[in-house]
């Protein structure tokens, strides 16, 4: 499995809690990029 598609993964997930999933990402691409 790609990084992107965990981000993928990551995204829907939050998606269905309504939550803000782009900001998440954000976060999480710039702790694996650290």
């Amino acid at each position: 499995m790609s990084t992107e598609d965990l981000l993928d993964a990551i995204d829907s997930v939050l998606a269905e809690y309504d939550l803000r999933p782009t900001q998440t990402i954000d976060t999480l691409e710039g702790r694996i990029q650290a």
